[in-house]
């Protein structure tokens, strides 16, 4: 078990992991699919994970934020492949339907900056 609560019904990690340079830890995200959370984790060795930050949350049940991507904004310590990112990057997820509703999503993004 990586994440400490995935053992709770609904966590869901199709989603995406980076190293955070400047904050020297890992990074990885998780929905809660029915309880309507992103979260995101930070850990120092990819196998102890902290307390999340709530990235968004949404009414829950008949909504999903699958397929969260890590994007590097800053160029000086991030790497082209996303798999490290900066001192600025981005999120980006999708809100999708749990029915059948997956022809329309709409996209978020939220910028984070290490200071």
């Amino acid at each position: 078990m990586i994440i400490p609560e995935s053992d709770t019904p609904g966590y869901d990690a199709h989603s995406n992991a980076a190293y955070c340079a400047p904050l020297k830890k890992y990074l990885i995200t998780v929905q809660t699919h029915g309880l309507g959370k992103l979260l995101m984790y930070q850990s120092d060795d990819a196998v102890h994970w902290e307390q999340p930050i709530v990235v968004q949350q949404v009414e829950p049940g008949s909504i999903m934020q699958p397929y969260s991507t890590f994007v590097a904004i800053s160029t000086d310590d991030s790497t082209d492949d996303m798999t490290t990112v900066g001192r600025e990057f981005y999120l980006y997820w999708p809100l999708k339907g749990t029915g059948n509703s997956y022809d329309h999503d709409t996209w978020y993004r939220r910028k984070f900056t290490v200071e």
